[in-house]
């Protein structure tokens, strides 16, 4: 019973517009996966994408595709890395999570962007599945994740992470043009 499937919203160069339509957007439902995974691909890659500007999703979803439709997720991967989408998912805990983490790094690497996993340090949401990976790894909040990725996209440098023990929540500090931000605000 959720009340849509997808809702759209094309780029423009109205930021109110913008803050406007995504501030009216809430997550409710729940419990009722798989999802439509394909349905938001299929949108995003209609999306009027300049073609010289740089192009990065962050996807973020706690809900594997319907098993039926999983080559359409993939069809629509292969469509967002041609037109030079670099894909970021962000999985959360699922009842499904190796096969959706199979598909969340495969995501990653057709479009060269990075496979992001949400742990219980994370500083959003509810308890997430156990990390996977063999190899070692540094603990981020979300946001300087996101932070971080943009930066390296937009400059070519690399960035290192920043761990969770050498920030603090209470102080992470975001300065915008319209001033300085706490996490609180951010988010």
């Amino acid at each position: 019973g959720d009340a849509y499937v997808s809702r759209t919203f094309d780029f423009n160069s109205n930021i109110k517009e913008g803050i406007d339509f995504f501030s009216k957007q809430s997550a409710n439902g729940g419990g009722d996966i798989p999802e439509a995974i394909e349905v938001g691909m299929e949108e995003m890659n209609k999306l009027s994408w300049r073609d010289d500007s740089l192009k990065m999703v962050f996807h973020l979803f706690d809900a594997g595709c319907h098993t039926n439709r999983t080559s359409l997720v993939y069809d629509q991967i292969i469509k967002a890395s041609s037109k030079g989408i670099k894909m970021y998912p962000i999985i959360c805990s699922t009842n499904e999570f190796y096969v959706d983490e199979l598909i969340a790094r495969e995501e990653a690497i057709l479009t060269g962007g990075s496979y992001i996993y949400l742990t219980n340090h994370s500083g959003v949401g509810n308890a997430h599945s156990e990390v996977t990976s063999n190899h070692a790894s540094v603990t981020e909040y979300l946001a300087d994740v996101v932070v971080r990725l943009v930066k390296e996209n937009i400059t070519g440098e690399i960035c290192l992470p920043k761990s969770i023990t050498e920030t603090s929540l209470s102080n992470y500090q975001y300065t915008g043009t319209n001033g300085k931000y706490s996490i609180k605000n951010v988010y």
